[in-house]
């Protein structure tokens, strides 16, 4: 007698392994199936006929593989096909006595990894796992990747991976425009040979952080391969492996001199400004006529000191911007 698995129904012999060998096959985690020298099924489990596709009236102890597969055709597990040819090409490989390791995506969409073994006397094992979820896991990470990979290439954020030892190991596109030098120029060089020994100091700070795993952002300004300088903001973050052990560090940076050039503009722009206001001050409080000036609203909003002598205002009461017609109130 046989089981429903396929495995000789043993005896009541307490030496007997094949209750063991059926309770390995019942609650294995794959497919198997065995199969002789002659190709034909001499044992299998319940997952087998689920993951292979085998039509399960076919299959009992001494099968054919030629007919499970062509049965298998025939019932469209491998699409449209002429079910003689299509079992013929596959069987042959089969029996080269060769391992191998073969996928098939079944018409119910699950991706089925089959592992063939020989064994002893010409026959083999063959195993079957469903890595659906795996092969979704792989095409989703893999799609990440292009996304990182798109991200990186067209940015015009410069992306710098270090090592441990402060060493590159990669660049974006815009990483090196920005130090002006081709990735192969830029592989292996240490971070502090892009930097005078004022910005080799805020790296050297900034380093210890990232040995203590923390994320932060701070500015830099590195010396291109030609000597000039660039100003940059740099979002540096900490890599991990799975472990948890640290890997190295990436730098996001952004070209920030074109801030830094309009700051000091402004800066220089702000300084003219009050050093004219101040001329101007000063030679209207030099005048001998009183000067007044009214805004659009009518409210008054520059003087001189003589326009407070002549009509003997208090400067209290002009900080006030009253109007004209306070004004001749007062």
């Amino acid at each position: 007698m046989t089981s429903s698995s396929g495995v000789p129904d043993p005896t009541s012999s307490a030496t007997d392994p094949a209750p063991l060998l059926r309770l390995i096959f019942d609650h294995a985690g794959e497919g198997i199936g065995v199969f002789d020298a002659d190709l034909r099924l001499t044992a299998w489990n319940q997952l087998f006929l689920d993951l292979s596709g085998v039509v399960a009236g076919q299959v009992r102890p001494g099968a054919a593989l030629k007919d499970l597969l062509l049965g298998m055709a025939r019932a469209g597990e491998f699409g449209p096909c002429d079910p003689e040819t299509e079992a013929s090409a596959r069987l042959a490989p089969l029996g080269d006595g060769t391992p191998s390791v073969t996928h098939r995506v079944r018409p119910n969409g699950r991706t089925i990894e089959m592992r063939r073994s020989p064994t002893p006397g010409g026959g083999f094992v063959m195993l079957y796992v469903d890595i659906s979820g795996r092969v979704a896991a792989e095409a989703e990470l893999a799609d990440k990747q292009r996304m990182l990979s798109l991200l990186q290439e067209h940015t015009e954020q410069g992306f710098w991976f270090i090592d441990n030892q402060l060493r590159t190991t990669d660049a974006n596109p815009a990483m090196c425009r920005m130090l002006r030098l081709p990735l192969t120029h830029l592989m292996g060089r240490h971070i502090y040979s892009f930097v005078d020994e004022a910005n080799a100091t805020i790296f050297r700070h900034h380093v210890v952080e990232r040995a203590q795993g923390r994320a932060e952002g701070y500015e830099i300004e590195l010396t291109r391969a030609d000597g000039s300088k660039v100003q940059c903001y740099n979002n540096a973050t900490p890599i991990f492996d799975a472990a948890g052990r640290k890997m190295g560090a990436v730098g996001l940076f952004s070209d920030i001199s074109p801030l830094k050039l309009a700051e000091q503009q402004v800066r220089h722009t702000g300084g003219l400004l009050a050093q004219k206001s101040h001329v101007l001050e000063v030679a209207l409080d030099n005048l001998s006529q009183g000067v007044l000036s009214i805004d659009p609203t009518g409210r008054t909003n520059t003087w001189n000191r003589r326009f407070l002598e002549l009509l003997e205002l208090p400067e209290s009461l002009m900080l006030t911007l009253p109007t004209l017609h306070a004004l001749t109130l007062y």
